[in-house]
C-alpha cells in the first residue's frame, strides 16, 4: 500500500468511526403532525408510598386528571413517526407538587421519544429543564385502527429537576429516587394516513439512500465519487432515489424483500465499481442492503431493523433512517473492485428510507 492509499484509508477509518454517520437531515422523511391522544404516568407503589411518607402530594391539573397512582395529560400537539415510533408531543394541563405551604408547578410538558435518547422536558418551578430521562428498553407498542401506543417506558426524574423540586418543596422526596414509574404515550393516527408518514413521497414507492458524510469524503479522496445508474436519481442533497420495483413482504411477520431499480457507480475508468440490482432484505439478523458489486451479489451492508417488523405488522408503509453498516463481505467486495483498502467492516455506511405500496 503506497503512502497516499494509507492516508486515504486512515482518513476513512477516522471519519467512519465518528459522528454516527447519518445522512443529512434533508434526507429524512417528515413525521406526521398529531394533535390528539394522551400521556399517562403510572407511579410505582414504592414511589407513591415514598411521596406520602414525605407528605408530598402530586396532582394533575385540568385538562389533565389523576386517580390513585395514575396521572393523565392530553396530547395537545406534536409530530410522530409511525414507522419507527419516534417523535415529540406537547401536553395539555400540568402537574403540581405540594408539601405543606410549598408548591412546585410543572408546566409546558413535552415528551421526546428519540432515536438515541428519550426524555420529558418541562418548566419546573418556572425554569425549563429535563424533568425526566426515559428508558425504552422494555417498551411495548400497541396499535389499533385509530391509535398507536408506546407503553412501559421507564420514567426517572432528572438529577437537576429532582434537586430543584426538593429545594423548592423543602423536602427530600426526589433526590434519592431512581425510577419513579412507567410512562405511556398514545397518539391518534391521522385518518388519511394511518400508520404512515406525511411527506412528498407518500404516493411514490421509492427508497432513498444516502452515504454517510465521512464515506463520501473518503470515497472522493480516493477517486470513487458516487454517481447514479439509469433508473436512479441523485437529489440536490446528495442522496439517491431508487424506485421500488417489487415488494414481497409478509404483513403477518413484517419480513420480506424490497427490490429496487437502478444503482450506483463509484468512480470511473478501470477501477470503477458498479453496484446494481439492489435489494432491501428485512429478516432479523439477516436484514441488510444486498446488491451485485461488479456482477457478484453480496450483502453490502447490514441494516438496523429493530422495530421494523412491528411497524410493518402495525400497517406502516414507510420506514425511515434505517442505519446501514458495512458487512465483512461488502467491505471486501468494494475494496477488491476499487483496488483500495478503504472500506472497513462494521463501520456506518449511511441510511436508507423506503416507502412501498401498502396492502
Amino acid at each position: 500500500m503506497n503512502r497516499t492509499t494509507r492516508q486515504v484509508a486512515l482518513a476513512a477509518a477516522t471519519s467512519l468511526a465518528t459522528a454516527g454517520m447519518l445522512v443529512p437531515a434533508a434526507a429524512n422523511a417528515a413525521p406526521t403532525k398529531v394533535n390528539a391522544g394522551r400521556t399517562m404516568l403510572t407511579l410505582t407503589a414504592k414511589s407513591k408510598k415514598a411521596l406520602k411518607s414525605h407528605h408530598v402530594k402530586l396532582v394533575a391539573r385540568k385538562p389533565g386528571s389523576s386517580a390513585g397512582r395514575v396521572y393523565r395529560l392530553p396530547v395537545k400537539a406534536g409530530k410522530y413517526d409511525f414507522g419507527v415510533n419516534r417523535g415529540s408531543v406537547t401536553q395539555g394541563g400540568s402537574l403540581r407538587l405540594k408539601h405543606g405551604r410549598h408548591v412546585v408547578k410543572i408546566t409546558g410538558l413535552k415528551v421526546v421519544l428519540g432515536k438515541k435518547s428519550s426524555k420529558v422536558t418541562a418548566k419546573v418551578g418556572g425554569r425549563t429543564m429535563t424533568l425526566a430521562v426515559l428508558s425504552r428498553g422494555k417498551q411495548q407498542v400497541k396499535s389499533s385502527k385509530a391509535n398507536r401506543s408506546v407503553n412501559r417506558i421507564a420514567f426517572r426524574v432528572g438529577k437537576a429537576a429532582a434537586k430543584r423540586i426538593d429545594k423548592k418543596l423543602h423536602a427530600r422526596a426526589f433526590s434519592a429516587r431512581g425510577s419513579l414509574g412507567r410512562l405511556s404515550v398514545r397518539v391518534r393516527k391521522p385518518s388519511a394516513s394511518a400508520g404512515t408518514q406525511a411527506g412528498p413521497n407518500n404516493t411514490t414507492s421509492v427508497a432513498k439512500i444516502g452515504f454517510a458524510p465521512g464515506v463520501v469524503q473518503a470515497m472522493a479522496a480516493s477517486g470513487l465519487a458516487p454517481s447514479a445508474l439509469p433508473g436512479a436519481e441523485v437529489l440536490p442533497d446528495g442522496t439517491f432515489n431508487l424506485p421500488v420495483s417489487a415488494v414481497n413482504i409478509d404483513p403477518e411477520t413484517g419480513t420480506g424483500t424490497v427490490d429496487l431499480t437502478g444503482g450506483f457507480v463509484l468512480g470511473d475508468g478501470e477501477n470503477a465499481v458498479t453496484i446494481d440490482k439492489p435489494q432491501i432484505v428485512l429478516d432479523g439478523t439477516d436484514s441488510g442492503l444486498y446488491a451485485a458489486v461488479n456482477g457478484t451479489r453480496v450483502k453490502l451492508a447490514g441494516l438496523d431493523s429493530s422495530g421494523v417488523a412491528e411497524a410493518i405488522k402495525n400497517g406502516s408503509t414507510q420506514l425511515s433512517d434505517l442505519l446501514l453498516s458495512l458487512s465483512p463481505e461488502g467491505a471486501a467486495a468494494l475494496n477488491q473492485a476499487g483496488g483500495v483498502s478503504l472500506f472497513l467492516p462494521g463501520t456506518p455506511f449511511g441510511d436508507v428510507s423506503v416507502a412501498f405500496p401498502g396492502g
